[in-house]
Parts: structure tokens; sequence; C-alpha cells
């Protein structure tokens, strides 16, 4: 029983009652996670360590990152930006791969991705970035890319986050006092009725 899913630019996932992960798509870029460029044409269980973990949802962009129910996040597709997470900038990783460093002994609640771009919120409330970072999406106060989870300093670092929604470019977070911060591009204004630049440190709205 496939209980959610979601479409990516060239791949798409779906995952069962009992936390199975399936993909189909595109296989250039990896974004299947069957460690192959071939194309996968019907859902596939992808395995290479995450069959091990029971898988709550993935979010698929030019890479696909996942969240289990261990706390865990595993990736795999493009990487050209460090959007894995892994700690490099290698272009394509075809299996999953675990994201460690900081979220090592950290259990993630909640996952949400841009184009090139992860945000994952910690059971603390802590918010942890990485990836592209041209228009500030991040929220490190600069516009490097980081290829490891990076936790998100500032105002919003002390308050509990619960909630996260990212898009290409500019990214939302919810606190649990019902605040919400936003980072990133906004040049079409997506942020409300301010001066249109692109926003790299994380501000209240």
């Amino acid at each position: 029983k496939v209980v959610t899913g979601e479409l990516g630019p060239y791949s798409g996932a779906l995952v069962t009652e009992d936390g199975g992960l399936f993909c189909f798509g595109l296989g250039y870029f990896g974004g299947t996670g069957q460690c192959t460029r071939d194309d996968v044409l019907v859902p596939t269980r992808v395995r290479g360590g995450l069959q091990d973990e029971h898988v709550l949802v993935a979010r698929v962009a030019v890479a696909t990152s996942v969240l289990t129910k261990e706390g865990h996040v595993w990736t795999f597709g493009n990487n050209s930006k460090g959007q894995l997470g892994v700690g490099t900038f290698v272009d394509d990783v075809f299996g999953p791969q675990r994201v460690a460093g900081a979220l090592s002994n950290v259990r993630v609640v909640h996952l949400s991705c841009g184009n090139i771009h992860t945000l994952a919120v910690a059971s603390t409330g802590r918010v942890f970035s990485w990836g592209g970072n041209d228009t500030g999406q991040l929220g490190q106060g600069d516009v490097a890319p980081r290829s490891t989870p990076t936790p998100i300093e500032g105002a919003v670092a002390q308050e509990r986050v619960v909630f996260t929604a990212s898009s290409t470019f500019t990214n939302a977070a919810v606190t649990s006092t019902n605040r919400v911060w936003m980072w990133g591009y906004h040049a079409c204004y997506q942020m409300g009725p301010i001066a249109a630049s692109d926003v790299t440190l994380v501000e209240e709205r």
C-alpha cells in the first residue's frame, strides 16, 4: 500500500506502508537510487542500506533526500552543489548514502528541499542546511555552498522550529510559537512587501 509519493523533474518516489521506498524515472543523474544510469520504467525498490530502515518520506528534486523513522537522512542523485550533504561535490551518486557529519547524533524529524539545497529539522528544533547557496537559501549569511549539514545560527537558533518549506531558492520556517522566518531569493517579493533583494540571513516575517 502506497502512503505518500513525490515527483521531481527527472524521477519520482513512492513510500509504502511498510516503509519501503520505490523510485522510477530518468537514471542519468542517479535519482532512481538503483546504482545505475539506466532509466527505471516502473517503481523499483531502493536498497543499498535503506531496506534496513523504515522510510517516512522522500523529497525529490534534482537529488532525492529521504527521511527514515529512525531519524536518519539518506540521499542520492545529482551532487554538483553538494546537495547530497556527504562532504563532496561529486556530480552524481547512484546509490543511497547516509548523511552524517553534524547529523551523526541528531534525530531529524522533518525535511524540505529546494532544487539544489536541503533543510533538515532536528527533534530539538534546530535547522540544518546544505547544498547550493547562490541566493542565500542556506541562511548562513553568505552565498557559499555547503557539502555537509550546517546548523543555521542567529535568532532563529534560539527558537524551536517545527516545520520548514522550501521552493527553488527561498525557504520559510515555522516555530513552536507560531512565528515565521524566511530567507533566500526575494527578487519577486516572495517574502512580502519589503525591498526586493536576496536575503542571506534568516529574518522574521
